[in-house]
């Protein structure tokens, strides 16, 4: 599975993720990705300060504010 090949399977796995260990930023960083893919950045958005409020960085974090800033 890959985010950019199927954003709709990753965004339902990283959602369950999510639910099951919410503790853990890497989901709604995926949350987030597939999110971009499927051109929902509202909800991009929320997601990623789920995760920025679960920790202080990830190798993601910058990748996705780029995105989210982008047309």
């Amino acid at each position: 599975m890959s985010v950019e090949r199927e954003p709709e399977l990753a965004l339902v796995h990283f959602q369950e993720g999510e639910r099951l260990e919410p503790a853990d930023a890497d989901y709604p960083v995926g949350v987030a990705r597939a999110l971009l893919q499927l051109g929902r950045k509202e909800e991009a958005r929320k997601a990623l300060a789920r995760a920025q409020a679960l920790t202080s960085s990830h190798p993601r974090f910058a990748e996705l504010e780029v995105a989210l800033r982008s047309g």
